[in-house]
């Protein structure tokens, strides 16, 4: 179970340090349960502005997950997108680009080249080159992470229409008002159907 996203972030601190000490009490440590739990907290902490704190999670989690799953497993794919994510927040960019360059090698193995997941990684990696100002590279690779979500979702998918505001956002930042009106309109309706007109990605 996802602790995180109760919504409440005290509760979900308590609930996951709580799962946390029975597994240790169970000598489970070197399990995906366990692992999960870790990576959990350490988004909790990403969220609380506690770097130091999440990033330590976060490795831990993900030497867990390569001693039982091995490096190249979806397992550690996943632990390498957090801990990008981290990073990118954390605006250590070059680190953030190369874990999600990581995660991106790891997953087109497993997957190949167009797999939600493997859009996920590119998607991920377009917004760290956005926040990079490297605007050329962020909408080659936005564009890449828009055609295989089209592909293998379809347009009313949140996933597809983060890449379309993103694509927006670029077009908008290189002068081509035009195209950032056209990306805005299609992630605008995906996001109400999705969420309601009241949610803070349609407002």
């Amino acid at each position: 179970m996802n602790y995180f996203y109760f919504g409440d972030f005290s509760i979900s601190l308590i609930l996951l340090e709580e799962v946390k000490a029975a597994l240790e009490a169970e000598h489970r440590e070197s399990t995906e349960e366990y692992a999960s739990t870790l990576e959990n907290l350490g988004n909790y902490y990403r969220f609380k502005y506690e770097d130091s704190t999440a990033i330590g999670l976060l490795k831990e989690c993900c030497d867990i997950r390569t001693r039982v799953f091995g490096a190249g497993s979806e397992e550690v794919a996943r632990s390498r997108q957090s801990m990008a994510h981290l990073l990118m927040d954390m605006n250590r960019l070059n680190c953030a680009l190369a874990t999600a360059e990581e995660c991106l090698a790891i997953r087109q193995a497993l997957y190949g080249s167009r797999h939600p997941r493997v859009a996920a990684c590119l998607f991920l990696k377009a917004e760290i080159l956005y926040k990079s100002n490297q605007l050329p590279l962020s909408e080659e690779t936005a564009y890449m992470a828009l055609r295989v979500n089209e592909s293998t979702l379809g347009s009313p998918y949140v996933q597809t229409a983060n890449c379309q505001l993103l694509l927006g956002q670029l077009h908008a930042k290189t002068g081509h008002p035009e195209r950032f009106q056209l990306f805005f309109e299609k992630a605008l309706e995906v996001f109400t159907s999705a969420y309601g007109e009241m949610h803070s990605q349609v407002a």
